[in-house]
């Protein structure tokens, strides 16, 4: 009886122990997050751009930044909204409360700043449905990877992304290297709805540039749950057995 009580204690105290560093973990997060908004709001050019990236990489979690981040926007230093832009696309549904701001960075000049916020709507997803109509007068720019990137926000906020993954899917055919690497990419972060771009996909793992063949696998690997490296045969025979899936 003694030793099963003994048993019992002992139990209830390394719970105890799990529960104390979760939440001292918990504390340390939410800690990092506000030295990092301080930083956002009160530190120099660098210092700035430095916590965006931070707030950026822990994500989600760094919910709490988002208004700071929204503020960023209005960055004197095109650098410092840029990489804002990027965080809020990383915190991603979170962040549902930028979608007006990152819709306003559309209507600017810079065609570098309105691409970001075209990806980063799209990291939101169905979140920024608020956003299409913006989105769909960008497909008509004559910036290719601004288009692309609108492409991208459509298929992860509409009810019907095929039309806006066949013109990703045709993009990997491009010329440009530049145009293809992003093409990859948007498709792999729209994940299994993609499945149609498979073969052209495949096609691009014999590409001349390795960074076009490591985007190509990981895209490949994220739509299918599959990965054959860069073994072409290996994934024709996957997408002649479950095309029709």
């Amino acid at each position: 009886m003694t030793r099963n009580i003994w048993l019992i204690s002992l139990g209830i105290m390394l719970i105890a122990q799990v529960c104390v560093v979760a939440c001292e973990k918990h504390v340390t997060a939410a800690q990092n997050v506000e030295k990092h908004i301080k930083a956002l709001k009160q530190g120099d050019k660098s210092a700035r751009g430095e916590a965006a990236d931070a707030l950026g990489e822990i994500g989600s979690t760094a919910k709490a930044a988002v208004p700071a981040l929204i503020e960023a926007l209005e960055d004197h230093y095109a650098s410092v909204r840029l990489r804002a832009i990027y965080a809020l696309g990383k915190i991603g549904p979170d962040a549902k409360e930028a979608v007006l701001p990152l819709t306003n960075v559309l209507k600017l000049d810079d065609a570098v700043l309105r691409e970001s916020a075209c990806l980063a709507l799209g990291d939101i997803g169905p979140e920024a449905r608020a956003a299409i109509p913006v989105l769909t007068s960008a497909l008509n720019d004559r910036s290719r990877s601004l288009v692309l990137a609108a492409h991208y926000a459509l298929a992860r906020n509409t009810s019907d992304p095929n039309r806006h993954i066949a013109a990703l899917t045709k993009a990997l055919e491009d010329g440009d290297e530049d145009i293809r690497i992003l093409s990859a990419w948007c498709l792999e972060k729209i994940g299994d709805q993609a499945k149609s771009a498979v073969p052209a996909l495949v096609v691009l793992l014999n590409d001349k540039n390795e960074n076009i063949r490591k985007s190509t696998l990981r895209a490949l690997k994220k739509i299918t749950g599959k990965d054959f490296g860069p073994n072409q045969n290996e994934w024709h025979q996957w997408w002649e057995a479950n095309r029709n899936e």
